[in-house]
């Protein structure tokens, strides 16, 4: 199945959840239904780079959960098709299962 439209590819940085969490803000002010939002954690660092402290890491699960928790509760739909969103859902269900009793999304 094909899908028409614009979708927005968001990398999220490690250490960045608020900043990526004002991307969110501004995409769905702006265009709130009318794009189709891929949050991404595949940020990977380069070994031996000067890179600054907080990009030294990958992006933890926690940090990602956060952000597709908060992305749904704003109302944006994280899809790029039924079995992406299937995928997706999934993984939120599984990360608040394992972490149901730490909060660091505040």
């Amino acid at each position: 199945i094909a899908l028409t439209g614009t979708i927005v590819r968001h990398l999220m940085l490690p250490g960045l959840l608020f900043d990526s969490k004002k991307v969110l803000d501004y995409l769905y002010r702006t265009f709130s239904d009318d794009i189709y939002i891929s949050i991404m954690n595949q940020y990977t660092p380069i070994k031996g780079a000067n890179l600054p402290v907080n990009l030294q890491k990958k992006v933890s699960w926690e940090y990602y959960n956060c952000l597709l928790d908060y992305a749904v509760n704003i109302g944006i739909k994280i899809t790029l098709g039924a079995d992406f969103k299937i995928i997706m859902l999934f993984v939120i269900v599984f990360i608040k299962e394992i972490f149901l009793s730490v909060n660091i999304c505040n």
